[in-house]
């Protein structure tokens, strides 16, 4: 059980950080996309 709340732990500090990395290059299609 120990190991999966580390997983939890784990997933909740890099899946917002890969989020926060993709954001911008999302952002940055849609204004080329705009523009």
């Amino acid at each position: 059980m120990r190991n999966n709340e580390e997983l939890h732990e784990l997933r909740n500090k890099y899946v917002p950080q890969a989020v926060f990395n993709v954001i911008p290059t999302f952002i940055q299609s849609a204004q080329g996309a705009i523009m």
